[in-house]
């Protein structure tokens, strides 16, 4: 609609042609712009009236299955209305976050079928260093990172480039080997205020960045859903664990705010685990 409305704008005759369209409107008083709405916000009503008429048709008459059929197009349209509205906002919010968020990492966040689903500060905390770093075939050469979320600028680098990129950044490990797996799990991740995005398919860890930035952000960690597990920690119910390549443990400000956490990233793991069952 915005995108039609800005088409029209842009036109040389726009006035005079909304003007005649006003006023050979069959609403009167009504304008032009809200007339363009007029196609979509009438569907539920197709719907509805459609769907009274098939109630009211016995099952034997002619006009049964024609009705039927015509049900099942409106209901489809409006699930593509509805998925065309819901991947806009997606959208919309995905270009927000990229303007809040920089790194040396870049993470493509803008992808079809992808919902920001809880945002919010939380305090991350340092992981026990017994706690060992998983080898995972499916991670990339980053611990910090899941490889299928790199973009291929990054993803194409040489390994001379992305070991250079690792020793600028102690956060980050430059290859699979058990040197650089040991190294990870020396190097303490980090701890401090932050800032956690789960999406429908990953998770992100934020951590503040330097004043002299202009995002208020720096990405420290980004984990597909599939690689992932949650747990709230049994010596403080304010503590969860997100178990990954490396695992982030993070505090709320109370148990209810963890727990409630805890519910929608267990839940977005199992979602996207039953939708793509072969890659857990």
């Amino acid at each position: 609609y915005a995108q039609v409305l800005r088409t029209l704008q842009s036109t040389k005759h726009y006035g005079k042609a909304i003007e005649a369209c006003e006023r050979l409107s069959l609403h009167p008083g009504t304008s032009a712009e809200n007339l363009l709405k007029l196609p979509i916000q009438r569907v539920p009503r197709y719907r509805l009236l459609l769907q009274e008429l098939k109630d009211a048709t016995p099952k034997f008459h002619q006009d049964f299955k024609p009705l039927s059929d015509a049900c099942q197009a409106v209901n489809e349209a409006l699930r593509c209305i509805h998925r065309a509205i819901k991947d806009k906002n997606a959208m919309e919010i995905m270009s927000r976050i990229q303007q809040e968020v920089e790194g040396d990492v870049i993470i493509a966040l803008f992808k079809t079928g992808r919902w920001l689903l809880k945002q919010g500060p939380l305090q991350a905390l340092q992981v026990p260093r017994e706690v060992k770093v998983q080898k995972d075939a499916k991670l990339g050469s980053n611990a910090n990172y899941d490889s299928t979320l790199i973009t291929k600028k990054d993803a194409t680098q040489t390994p001379k480039a992305v070991e250079s990129k690792a020793q600028a950044s102690p956060s980050l490990t430059s290859s699979r080997t058990p040197r650089a797996i040991s190294r990870a799990s020396e190097n303490p991740a980090y701890a401090g205020p932050c800032n956690i995005y789960l999406f429908s398919d990953l998770i992100m860890l934020c951590k503040p960045s330097d004043v002299s930035s202009k995002k208020p952000w720096v990405l420290e960690r980004c984990y597909s859903l599939q690689n992932c597990t949650v747990e709230i920690e049994t010596m403080g119910d304010r503590q969860f664990t997100v178990k990954a390549s490396r695992d982030m443990r993070l505090e709320a400000p109370d148990a209810k705010s963890a727990k409630a956490w805890v519910e929608v990233i267990r839940s977005a793991i199992e979602e996207h685990n039953k939708e793509a069952p072969g890659l857990s």
